[in-house]
């Protein structure tokens, strides 16, 4: 609780205590800043931020074991901002930037061995390929 009595969170803690299953975090006023999900006390799932409207600013995707997924930035509940997606190991396999829901600026994606992929350039609802590699980083013509 804060000092004005207000919640600062809520949730459940299993048999050994740590934080199990939804959990949700309030400012001093009151209003949800981050909802997350815990297993064994370990972030998993979702965790969403929102902004002092209520609205989803932010929101971290996790594979079972805890490690980061996906992360996306949204305005106006629409993609909007920085956005990357992880592979198990860690490495990124795709970021870029979203403006209002659409693809905007480059966009990289990786192979799983964290070598580049393709570069893709997004204006609007437009795109070019920029460059492709094979997985030892060679040029490819496309």
């Amino acid at each position: 609780f804060y000092e004005n009595g207000s919640l600062f969170s809520e949730g459940n803690y299993d048999e050994t205590g740590a934080k199990d299953g939804t959990w949700k975090y309030y400012d001093s006023l009151n209003r949800i800043t981050r909802q997350t999900e815990f297993m064994n006390g370990i972030e998993r799932g979702a965790t969403t931020y929102f902004n002092n409207n209520g609205w989803m600013v932010r929101r971290i995707l996790r594979y079972s074991e805890g490690l980061i997924k996906e992360e996306l930035s949204f305005r106006d509940s629409l993609l909007n901002g920085p956005y990357a997606k992880y592979s198990f190991e860690g490495r990124p396999l795709l970021v870029g930037e979203y403006n209002d829901g659409n693809r905007t600026g480059r966009w990289t994606e990786y192979y799983r061995s964290g070598n580049k992929f393709k570069e893709t350039k997004y204006d609007g609802k437009h795109s070019s390929i920029m460059g492709m590699w094979d997985e030892k980083g060679n040029v490819i013509d496309y």
